[in-house]
């Protein structure tokens, strides 16, 4: 049986967290924080300008070519339902229904 003196149990020192570290606010803890992001940056590997251009590129395209379809779909189904709302369904107004539906059981379908 030990004895209750001789184990002790000896505790770690807590590692200090940035929270408690920096304590100082003000213009100090400005200054501290901006020389860390400053250090931060230059670990940072920035890719080259070409491969800048080159994505920069893709996202511009995609945006405007998602843009037209989106646009084409809103103008289509806009055509389509509006005769239906005013009170004269027209084959337009069938076809955009029929058009929506596919769509809709398409993305159902697909999740």
């Amino acid at each position: 049986m030990k004895n209750n003196t001789e184990v002790k149990s000896k505790k770690e020192p807590k590692k200090k967290t940035v929270k408690q570290t920096k304590k100082s606010g003000g213009i100090a803890g400005w200054i501290q924080f901006l020389k860390e992001v400053r250090a931060e940056l230059r670990k940072v590997t920035w890719p080259p300008r070409k491969e800048i251009f080159a994505s920069t590129s893709a996202l511009i395209v995609a945006t405007v070519l998602i843009g037209a379809f989106l646009g084409i779909v809103d103008l289509v189904l806009a055509k389509g339902i509006q005769p239906a709302l005013a009170g004269t369904p027209s084959l337009m107004s069938y076809l955009t229904l029929l058009l929506f539906a596919v769509i809709l059981a398409w993305v159902y379908k697909s999740n």
